[in-house]
């Protein structure tokens, strides 16, 4: 499945390209603030602050959104398409991902992470976000890469798929929870847990509707109402 990645039009390697380009744009930013300290980010001050809190808020409320396919394709009668399932879990990985690096570039140098693991405590919003997403990250990838790999191959997934998948439900919903802790606000989580939600559900309709038009990739017909639903 990786070598469908290194194929594709003009257009697919431009915006590859331009994904790089950022890329380098963020790791020499994260150069400079690991040569000079956190200082150099602004985050002394309260906008600054408050934007790179929402957006790992935001990020992990995004990954949390995803759970609601998984629940629905496991707990539930009527399951989506495999193609729904796992285009959202990839998005769920991806926001989870981004709300992890947001962390890690939070403690300023990564070596700082070792310190945080070994002085771990269960009481520490922090570490219990960072473990949290990790576990997500992790369950998350393994039950999606085995689902997208049986069907490729036409046959019924593993039985421990569905079992690994359930294993991302809890981790995916307890990280708005500690973010929650973080923020010290229960009612702006709560408001920004629904409103991330829609939005996570937006973006999958979106990218939904982009497969259905530019990609060979199978989405049921019914995928953009079910996730139109789920959205409300």
């Amino acid at each position: 499945m990786i070598e469908k990645a290194l194929k594709g039009s003009p257009t697919y390697w431009l915006w590859i390209l331009l994904l790089l380009a950022l890329m380098g744009f963020g790791y020499s930013s994260y150069a400079t603030q690991y040569a000079h300290g956190l200082a150099v980010a602004g985050l002394g001050g309260s906008a600054i602050w408050g934007l790179k809190v929402m957006q790992f808020a935001t990020m992990a409320t995004f990954a949390a959104s995803s759970v609601l396919v998984v629940a629905l394709a496991y707990l539930q009668a009527s399951k989506p398409a495999t193609s729904l399932l796992v285009t959202s879990q990839f998005i769920g990985v991806s926001a989870a991902s981004t709300a992890l690096v947001s962390l890690v570039a939070d403690c300023g140098k990564p070596e700082l992470l070792f310190e945080l693991v070994r002085s771990a405590s269960l009481s520490s919003p922090y570490f219990l976000s960072i473990l949290s997403l990790k576990l997500y990250i992790i369950t998350s990838l393994v039950s999606s890469w085995a689902t997208l790999g049986a069907e490729a191959k036409g046959v019924p997934a593993a039985s421990w798929v569905k079992s690994v998948a359930l294993l991302s439900l809890p981790f995916g919903l307890l990280t708005p929870l500690f973010v929650a802790l973080m923020i010290a606000d229960a009612v702006a989580i709560l408001q920004l847990l629904a409103a991330s939600i829609a939005g996570g559900m937006s973006l999958l309709l979106l990218v939904v509707a982009l497969l259905k038009q530019r990609s060979a990739f199978s989405v049921d017909a019914n995928a953009p109402k079910m996730v139109a639903t789920l959205s409300l």
